[in-house]
């Protein structure tokens, strides 16, 4: 179980990294108020539902210390989870900006990955502003959930 934590943060950092790598720097046309970077699709998808609203599960990852994680199984729970990121108020950001680390990482069963980092949250490649009160919303969920606390061993 170590192992498959380890490799999955190391995947997902891997991931991230070449993400930001990866995408174009174009400049937006004027007069937009898009920033440096996002295309068209990405400011579309700002405004719209997850995909895939699908998940069974999520498993909850929380940092700083002790790093710690919950498999949250109760349907109910997981779409509240789902929702409060579904509905955070998005402003997209300038997708060539390197990411940064998480303090929190949710991986949902129907493959969606979300992070968020201070006020910066990525859904899979997208990356997004919210306001900060969306950390204190998921970390209020997942206290409420029964699951048992794990953590992560290095």
């Amino acid at each position: 179980m170590r192992k498959t934590i380890i490799i999955l943060l190391s995947i997902f950092s891997f991931c991230s990294f070449l993400t930001a790598c990866n995408k174009d720097s174009a400049a937006p046309e004027a007069g937009t108020d898009v920033p440096q970077g996002v295309t068209e699709e990405q400011e579309a998808l700002t405004n719209e539902s997850l995909s895939g609203n699908s998940a069974l599960t999520v498993t909850f990852y929380t940092l700083p210390s002790p790093p710690a994680y919950k498999i949250i199984e109760n349907r109910e729970l997981v779409q509240k989870i789902w929702t409060a990121v579904e509905r955070a108020q998005k402003t997209p950001i300038d997708q060539a900006q390197p990411a940064g680390g998480w303090e929190l990482y949710l991986h949902f069963s129907n493959g969606t990955q979300v992070s968020l980092l201070g006020s910066e949250l990525q859904i899979d490649d997208q990356r997004y502003t919210v306001d900060s009160s969306l950390k204190t919303q998921l970390l209020a969920l997942y206290e409420q959930s029964e699951s048992p606390e794990q953590e992560v061993s290095q």
